[in-house]
C-alpha cells in the first residue's frame, strides 16, 4: 500500500510549510502548528538508519559544526525555508555549514543527511522525520564550509 500523490504533496506541506491539509478528520482537516517552528539539517559520515531514529548517529562531529535551521515556511529565515512540489520538498535558500575550523579529527567524510525536530540541546533532540544519502561523499577539512546550495537538498516521500 502506498500514499496517493496528493496526499503524499499534502503531507510534505505540512511537515515543510505548515500548512493545513483539508478534507482530514473535522471540517478544519489537520490544522498546521500555531507558530511555523523549525527543521534542523544534520551531516552524517554513514547512514543514520530509520531504526532508532536518533540523529546524533554518525553524526558529523568536525570543530565548527552544529546543525542547522530552517523555518517550517515557503519562505523567511534562518537558512530561508521549503519549496514544496509534488512528493518533494526542497530549500529556498543556501544551508551553510560552520567552517571546520582545524583540529580533531583532521578531516570527516560526509556521506549523508537528516532532517529532523532540534539543534541537539532540546527535549526530543534526536528525533528524525527523514535521512537520505549525498549524491557522493564531501571530504571536510580545515577551512570547508559544507553547503547545500538553494534547492539541492531534495527530500521526498513515495
Amino acid at each position: 500500500m502506498s500514499l496517493t500523490n496528493y496526499f503524499e504533496n499534502e503531507l510534505q506541506d505540512l511537515i515543510f510549510n505548515n500548512t493545513t491539509i483539508p478534507y482530514l478528520g473535522d471540517a478544519t482537516g489537520l490544522v498546521g502548528s500555531t507558530a511555523d517552528g523549525s527543521l534542523f539539517i544534520a551531516l552524517h559520515t554513514a547512514d543514520p538508519a530509520e531504526s532508532p531514529a536518533n540523529q546524533s548517529a554518525n553524526e558529523a562531529s568536525y570543530p565548527g559544526y552544529v546543525r542547522q535551521e530552517v523555518i517550517r515556511q515557503a519562505t523567511g529565515s534562518p537558512n530561508g525555508g521549503w519549496t514544496v512540489s509534488g512528493a518533494t520538498a526542497s530549500n529556498t535558500a543556501e544551508i551553510q555549514f560552520g567552517a571546520h575550523s582545524g583540529g580533531s579529527p583532521a578531516t570527516q567524510n560526509i556521506t549523508h543527511f537528516s532532517v529532523g525536530y532540534g539543534d541537539g540541546g532540546s527535549p526530543n533532540a534526536d528525533l528524525v522525520f527523514y535521512t537520505g544519502a549525498l549524491s557522493g561523499t564531501l571530504a571536510v577539512s580545515s577551512g570547508v564550509n559544507p553547503t547545500f546550495a538553494a534547492g539541492q537538498l531534495q527530500i521526498s516521500v513515495d
